[in-house]
């Protein structure tokens, strides 16, 4: 198994790569079927290893799982979605998982867990969808077009929502794992705290209005920067003790 993932990991960067080449030749059938294959390769590793993990958490394919969603949305909307930085995006992760495979692993307990689950997914789910908005954001700063980032806003409205689902999920998990709600030496509970009351603020202040749309635009695109960040470096065994 780990043989045929090393070569499907492969796989899936030479594809991305293949993507982000035609994307900026001009060619979008050739980048559609690229990142085609490079999507059905990473559901691929996706399924396999948190399949391969059970009854354990996991933890260790955040990185995957976003990189899989965001492919989706690649090849999905690919008429819509006009995005510069995506497709780099998607191959930088690719190189991550490449370089760096299944390196951070806590040796959980045994979970059969719905809250473990939920905590988990809905947290993959939430971060897609912060980092997703902060590429639209960054897009648009750098096209310098007229700032309109309500599609951002809400995209960030409903990974908030996931984010916030995932904590109290995973706070119950580990209330009813370990006596305690929160357990500070784990990063991966740690840093979704720390991107929840990075967005909460992103969230008020865009809800009362008080600052212009390119300033927004600038928070947005560091957030997710910062999701980013907190997002990959627990999956990278060597980088882990940067958070």
């Amino acid at each position: 198994m780990a043989f045929l993932s090393e070569h499907v990991s492969l796989v899936m960067c030479a594809a991305f790569f293949g993507g982000v080449v035609s994307f900026y030749s001009r060619r979008p059938r050739l980048a559609c079927g690229f990142m085609l294959v490079g999507m059905f390769s990473n559901l691929w590793l996706f399924i396999s290893r948190y399949t391969a993990a059970l009854p354990f958490m996991p933890l260790h394919i955040g990185l995957i799982g976003i990189s899989l969603l965001l492919a989706c949305v690649q090849v999905l909307f690919r008429r819509q979605e006009k995005s510069l930085l995506l497709p780099l995006l998607l191959l930088l992760l690719a190189l991550c998982n490449l370089l760096y495979p299944k390196d951070f692993y806590l040796p959980f307990i045994r979970s059969q867990s719905l809250f473990a689950h939920t905590f988990l997914l809905c947290g993959i789910g939430a971060k897609a969808l912060l980092i997703l908005a902060a590429v639209s954001a960054a897009d648009i700063l750098l096209r310098g077009e007229a700032v309109v980032l309500s599609a951002a806003s809400r995209l960030v409205s409903f990974g908030y929502f996931l984010l916030i689902l995932s904590m109290f999920s995973g706070e119950i998990w580990s209330y009813l794992g370990w006596g305690t709600p929160v357990v500070w030496h784990d990063a991966a509970i740690t840093t979704v705290i720390a991107l929840w009351f990075y967005w909460s603020c992103f969230l008020h202040l865009h809800y009362i209005r008080s600052w212009s749309t390119r300033w927004q635009g600038a928070f947005l695109a560091t957030g997710g920067v910062l999701t980013l960040l907190v997002s990959v470096l627990p999956d990278l065994g060597p980088y882990q003790g940067v958070l």
